[in-house]
């Protein structure tokens, strides 16, 4: 009960901050500029942000297959979608949700999956890191260069945290023992394990090569959104004022970095002296195709498995 209340709370703030978010802007300007946008170009957009979810999938293959948890790549596909229901949540930790999945249909242990989980939002920001860094080389951002040092920072204590099982226990049996983290503490001792076994270096360049290349197709996603809006900034301003923003939203521990990913873009664009109902709409645009996009893959994926089941 108490979980379906924390996700009708969770809707609620999310339609209260868009409410705000577009009275903000002149709403018949916001109209016409969302009219003006080359629909067909969103296609191309859709197809790369499911790229990267298909990078994802194989990402994830070679974590499971690296601890030896095996499956067909039609469960991996179903497994990594149902996940992205759940992907609104902070820090995106709701898609161990897949933990549940994988304890029911092939008796894996929670500390293995929740592991897994862990590990890919922690691949997911060690990738990002080098997307931004050289980004930053050809345009000057302040943020750019401070969430880099600031993310890199956080992943190195991370890995000093994972690899010291003192450390690791220590930090682990403060943890209040609530939803997701309920199961962190109930099983730390295997999540010791397999999270130092999941960041060893075979497994470790893997996983973080394809980190990079799915943040790339990102990078040329979130470009084509701007030339969708007729904007014309140069590939590097695009990913850095994309990407940046997905940072800081995820260190914000929000659901889906809601609210902080959007006022930090914003405060991007202003730099380029757009209209606010213009950058009103590209954002709404780039979150609408990415994360909502998403989100309404992994909610068909879960319907169909618990139709299946």
């Amino acid at each position: 009960m108490q979980k379906k209340y924390l996700s009708i709370f969770g809707i609620i703030i999310i339609i209260i901050f868009y409410s705000v978010f577009l009275s903000i802007s002149d709403l018949g300007e916001f109209l016409k500029q969302m009219d003006s946008v080359k629909v067909e170009l969103i296609p191309i957009i859709l197809t790369l942000h499911f790229l990267v979810v298909i990078l994802r999938i194989f990402r994830q293959k070679i974590l499971f297959d690296s601890i030896k948890v095996e499956l067909s790549l039609k469960e991996h596909f179903m497994i990594h979608l149902s996940g992205l229901a759940l992907i609104m949540t902070p820090g995106g930790l709701g898609q161990s949700v897949k933990a549940v999945y994988l304890k029911e249909k092939k008796d894996i242990s929670y500390g293995k999956s929740i592991s897994l989980t862990l590990s890919e939002r922690f691949y997911d920001l060690l990738s990002i890191i080098p997307v931004i860094f050289v980004m930053s080389f050809f345009v000057d951002s302040f943020e750019a260069k401070l969430s880099s040092i600031l993310v890199s920072i956080l992943l190195i204590t991370i890995l000093i945290i994972v690899r010291n099982k003192k450390i690791f226990n220590s930090i682990i049996s403060k943890l209040p023992k609530i939803w997701i983290l309920k199961n962190i503490v109930e099983n730390s001792d295997e999540l010791f394990e397999v999270l130092k076994q999941l960041t060893l270096r075979k497994t470790f360049t893997s996983s973080f090569i394809i980190g990079i290349v799915s943040w790339i197709v990102v990078g040329i996603a979130f470009y084509y959104s701007f030339v969708a809006f007729n904007l014309e900034l140069t590939f590097f301003e695009t990913t850095i004022i994309s990407l940046v923003p997905i940072v800081i939203g995820t260190l914000s521990f929000l659901p889906g970095g809601i609210g902080a990913t959007e006022i930090t873009m914003m405060g991007f664009l202003s730099r380029y002296n757009l209209d606010n109902s213009l950058s009103s709409g590209l954002v709404l645009f780039t979150r609408i195709t990415s994360i909502w996009f998403l989100t309404l893959i992994g909610i068909i994926a879960t319907k169909i498995i618990l139709t299946k089941k």
